[in-house]
């Protein structure tokens, strides 16, 4: 606080003054000034010390415009600031300014309209960058609900624009929140004609909307295309680009599509801080540091001071998954922002966008020094207005919700009812840790609270802890030979909601055992158990086999196939690309491996009963089978439409013998295949299928 003397607005009858004490401060009467003029003698409510400062509680009679510049008087001679303070944070204030019309910039050829919300703002001017290269600066003018607007003559296709914005004593630069297009580093929005976009060719492949009928696959964009020498190392672009190795495998985008998957989840994509647009190779990050919600980053394209480079390149690698069979899936980040200072919420209505404490200190669950407020409707309609934008323009089939238990339960059920109008087979989830925050247990969106949130999945920790170990506890998992209770595997298969488990319905587990965060399974028996490779490549086999069996939501890992290392960093987001790249070299070595992957996806697509979508369906069909379990074999029946599975899962290199009459072994621990026997022997480590007929 700079000033030794200001004031705040705490409600609309509510004024907080606080003096900087040096000496004996002598005023006794307070009164509202406006334009010079004495308005209102306050009354004193109370009088207190706090640290270095007096400070009084004055009520007010008069109703406070939030976009008039008032002062306070005293009657020695001091006139202070008022300035919008803990009046953000009421519920009048919600009332009162909020606004469903349009944000951003509306285009058309003969004028544009800007408009942005700041209830608390005294003026606000755009500067407008022309083609080039000249600027002016001109007014906005206050509309009411708290937005402010200019309708500016001409076609701007194409036109630079900033914000200058006046809240307290000074005039701020700030970005558009709801701007669609950007300069380079943030250093500028843009004006676009959206008609201008890039048309996509192909259709979405179908999907039938059962998120148990999905098979995620987790990329991030830098990591896949690193390996390129060209322009199109690190881009959007370069994703599409397949350049096949010495083995003749496909790379990018057609290398995942070859796999079977069905979504294709990409780490952040949206425009984030932490790297450099221009000078591409300085600065690793993984993206999720939000800094343009609506703006594709400028990291992943070629061009990143074209205002329409990056959104063409974006919409072409979106086509261009359509093509291959692909769905698209954003992983969004709603949770916080890179840099609070500087970010436009802040900067337009300071104090109302971020959780506070008690004592009005912005919280930091997030761990990422800032928590956004998701509960206020302003910025609850924010988070829904931007799904709805990716999904109308980038046709986006489904959003990852970084670190969602600490969002608010109304804000994501609301999203799911508006998204579905816009792409009816929508898929939403997310991480759904519980993590105390500001807002009560019941309205956290964590996956205690499944139930009030029955159309989002989860990401599944008991299945990761149980199948490959826990970090945390400094424990081994089941798919590493460890003796876990026979029935939690079976639940954990079998949807993890059997019983009331875990979920309410198979559709709500997100199955996997490795993720971008924290160690890859490799690296996790590398580092963190001090394994030898073979043993953790039969461990990595056997956990990706029940992942790909399981009922549920199959969720793999960008090189989770081929026991992708990250040369044993836990936390990669701002290492180099040598921790973090697609090694398609060492993919190469573990063709193997891969295709028995691609032989389970085909067998999970085969029979629906491997895909069931609720808990009722489960419980029929699926059943243990206790007489062929035993402590190193999981068995389980699964009754399908004209014929019988029956899943085993070993997890022990040693010989087991099963008979199953009239049956047919289909995928033998490694790969599909067809043999029949009256006797069957079980001897390595991995999930074993055999189709009874009837």
């Amino acid at each position: 606080m700079k000033s030794k003397r200001v004031a705040f607005i705490d409600t609309f009858e509510d004024i907080t003054l606080l003096i900087e004490r040096k000496g004996k401060y002598k005023g006794k009467v307070f009164h509202l000034c406006f334009d010079g003029k004495q308005i209102e003698e306050l009354r004193v409510n109370y009088q207190s010390i706090e640290h270095s400062y007096l400070k009084f509680g004055l009520k007010v009679r008069t109703f406070l415009d939030l976009t008039k510049e008032y002062t306070i008087s005293d009657d020695i001679g001091n006139e202070m600031p008022l300035y919008s303070g803990s009046i953000v944070r009421t519920t009048e204030f919600e009332s009162m300014y909020y606004y469903d019309g349009p944000l951003g910039v509306t285009y058309s050829k003969n004028y544009s309209i800007f408009r942005v919300w700041s209830p608390v703002a005294k003026n606000i001017f755009i500067e407008l960058t022309n083609l080039v290269g000249e600027t002016e600066k001109k007014a906005l003018s206050y509309q009411g609900k708290g937005v402010w607007s200019i309708l500016i003559d001409g076609d701007l296709d194409g036109f630079g624009y900033i914000y200058y914005v006046k809240v307290f004593s000074r005039y701020t630069c700030v970005q558009d929140p709801y701007a669609i297009a950007s300069a380079s580093n943030g250093k500028m929005n843009y004006v676009i004609d959206l008609e201008k976009l890039y048309q996509m060719k192909h259709s979405k492949p179908y999907f039938s909307g059962y998120y148990t009928d999905a098979v995620i696959y987790e990329a991030s964009v830098r990591d896949l295309t690193v390996y390129l020498e060209d322009e199109y190392k690190g881009t959007f672009l370069g994703m599409i680009e397949n350049r096949p190795t010495a083995s003749g495998m496909s790379t990018g985008i057609d290398y995942i599509a070859s796999l079977g998957v069905t979504h294709l989840q990409l780490l952040p994509v949206f425009d984030f801080g932490g790297v450099d647009d221009e000078k591409k190779d300085a600065i690793y990050n993984w993206g999720y540091n939000p800094e343009q919600y609506f703006v594709p980053s400028g990291w992943y394209t070629t061009k990143p001071n074209d205002p329409y480079a990056r959104l063409n390149e974006y919409l072409q690698l979106i086509d261009a998954a359509h093509e291959r069979g692909l769905r698209v899936v954003m992983d969004v980040v709603f949770n916080h922002v890179y840099n609070k200072d500087t970010f436009p919420f802040d900067i337009l209505v300071p104090g109302y966008f971020y959780r506070v404490d008690l004592f009005g200190n912005p919280t930091n669950i997030s761990g990422c020094g800032n928590d956004i407020a998701t509960e206020k409707r302003m910025c609850s309609r924010f988070v829904i207005d931007n799904l709805k934008f990716w999904a109308k323009i980038y046709r986006i089939s489904g959003f990852r919700f970084d670190l969602m238990g600490l969002l608010d339960i109304e804000t994501l059920n609301k999203a799911y009812e508006e998204l579905k109008l816009i792409e009816p087979n929508i898929m939403l989830y997310g991480e759904g840790w519980n993590m105390p925050n500001t807002i009560p247990d019941a309205f956290r969106p964590h996956s205690y609270n499944h139930y009030k949130m029955p159309n989002f999945a989860f990401f599944n920790d008991k299945f990761r802890d149980t199948i490959r170990g826990s970090q945390w506890s400094d424990t081994a998992g089941y798919a590493f030979g460890l003796k876990e209770d026979k029935y939690d595997i079976y639940h954990l298969a079998n949807g993890s909601c059997l019983d009331h488990y875990k979920f309410t319905n198979p559709h709500q587990t997100v199955n996997y055992v490795e993720c971008h965060d924290n160690y890859t399974f490799y690296d996790f028996g590398k580092k963190h158990l001090g394994l030898e490779d073979d043993s953790i490549f039969n461990s990595g086999r056997l956990a990706l086999q029940i992942i790909c069996i399981s009922e549920g939501i199959p969720f793999i890992h960008a090189g989770q196939e081929f026991f992708r290392t990250k040369k044993g960093i836990e936390n990669s987001y701002n290492k180099s690309d040598k921790y973090n790249f697609f090694d398609y070299e060492r993919r190469d070595t573990f063709i193997e491996n891969i295709e028995g992957i691609k032989d389970l996806l085909k067998i999970r697509k085969t029979y629906p009963e491997l895909r069931l979508a609720n808990s009722y369906d489960l419980e029929k069909k699926i059943h243990f089978i206790t007489e062929m379990t035993d402590s190193e074999c999981v068995c389980y029946f699964v009754a399908c439409l004209e014929c019988n599975l029956v899943v085993c899962i070993k997890n022990v290199q040693s010989a087991k013998e099963i008979k199953i009459p009239n049956s047919t072994m289909i995928f033998d621990a490694h790969k599909a295949c067809n043999q029949e026997a009256s006797t069957y022997y079980l001897e390595d480590i991995g999930v074993y299928i055999f189709k009874e007929n009837k």
